[in-house]
């Protein structure tokens, strides 16, 4: 319970720091959202270069303003979430989720064979 109040503690002194509909967003998304779904995974996408110098010039900026704490993780949860907002979003079919789920076991499995590969040459 002291854990809780002092998350809350520390969440309200964020929202007093900041009244950016954005950074308020986010912080309410950390409180809302169950534990599981607070989890992180890994992704791998392309990103255009000049894309990606952009994410980290507003990393840069955030921490600049005082948010020793700002990711890219952040940055890129903050922008989907606006990105959502805007659009009438529908759920992948399970058919679709499924086939992801396969690809990224084949994905895993490959990448765990090339770092077996690597390290038996070495």
């Amino acid at each position: 319970m002291n854990n809780e109040l002092s998350q809350l503690q520390h969440t309200i002194n964020q929202l007093k720091k900041s009244y950016n509909p954005t950074e308020l967003l986010a912080i309410i998304s950390e409180l809302i959202l169950p534990q599981e779904q607070t989890k992180l995974t890994t992704a791998s996408f392309k990103i255009h270069p000049l894309t990606l110098n952009t994410l980290k010039n507003i990393v840069y900026t955030k921490k600049t303003m005082g948010f020793a704490d700002y990711t890219q993780t952040k940055a890129l949860s903050e922008a989907i979430n606006l990105l959502a907002q805007s659009l009438p979003l529908k759920n992948r079919p399970a058919s679709i989720q499924k086939n992801e789920q396969k690809r990224s076991i084949i994905i895993a499995r490959s990448i765990a064979k090339r770092k077996k590969q690597t390290k038996e040459t070495q």
